[in-house]
C-alpha cells in the first residue's frame, strides 16, 4: 500500500513537471519585441483587462483577448 502510493506520488509529480510550459529566451525576446511596440495607452489597457477575467487585445500586434 505504502509502495504504491509513493509510486502514485511519483508518476503525478512528473505528470505535473512535464506539463508546465519552458520559457525559452525566445519566448522573452518576443515579448520584448511586442511590448516594445506598444503605446503607453495600450500597455495600459492591456494589463487593466475588462469582463472580470480578460485582458484587452492588441489587434494591430496579433494579441489576441
Amino acid at each position: 500500500m505504502k509502495r504504491n502510493l509513493i509510486v502514485s506520488a511519483l508518476v503525478f509529480a512528473c505528470i505535473i513537471a512535464h506539463g508546465q510550459p519552458k520559457i525559452t529566451q525566445e519566448h522573452k525576446d518576443r515579448a520584448a519585441q511586442i511590448v516594445s511596440q506598444m503605446t503607453l495607452k495600450e500597455k495600459i489597457d492591456y494589463i487593466g483587462g475588462y469582463e472580470s477575467w480578460y485582458i484587452r487585445p492588441v489587434e494591430r500586434l496579433g494579441l489576441p483577448a
